[in-house]
């Protein structure tokens, strides 16, 4: 647990309490009360915040809210906004989330094409149906809405 040192805002661990007031005899774990006395107080766990996939949280601190004191959170995008230094454009968080997701998507296909790959040895005939459904994964970034809504072909019977 960590504690707020009341007159300067300070963040103290429980080792800190202790070692700040040798003379004081402390029980196991630390009173609340009784540190309260010491001019501290507990530093409770705020409301942490539910980020989206693209997103983490930090700690940004603490903060007094109805007397008690509790840490603070911060929402922060994996993808900040950017200049690119060579062209000059505005790289939005939007557009690198959608980059991102056209990237995996395409990791996906690629990845069901490799596991089709025996199929177009050129020692092999390969099946029409399995030419159609390899086309298709081929195609998957043409598709409407591509990289948000994505209809994977069904694989054919081998």
């Amino acid at each position: 647990m960590a504690y707020v040192k009341l007159d300067t805002g300070e963040v103290l661990s429980e080792a800190e309490v202790r070692r700040l007031n040798p003379n004081v005899s402390f029980g196991l774990p630390l009173n609340d009360s009784a540190v309260e006395t010491l001019g501290v107080k507990p530093i409770e766990v705020g409301d942490y915040p539910q980020p989206n996939d693209f997103e983490h949280v930090e700690t940004d601190g603490i903060e007094e809210v109805n007397g008690v004191w509790q840490t603070k959170y911060v929402v922060v995008t994996d993808f900040p906004e950017y200049t690119d230094p060579v062209s000059g454009q505005v790289i939005t968080t939007e557009q690198q989330i959608a980059d991102y997701k056209a990237f995996q998507a395409r990791m996906s296909r690629d990845e069901m094409l490799a596991t089709t790959d025996r199929f177009a040895l050129s020692d092999r005939t390969l099946s029409e149906d399995m030419r159609t459904y390899r086309q298709a994964l081929r195609d998957v970034p043409a598709q409407e809405g591509f990289p948000e809504s994505i209809v994977w072909p069904d694989r054919p019977e081998e």
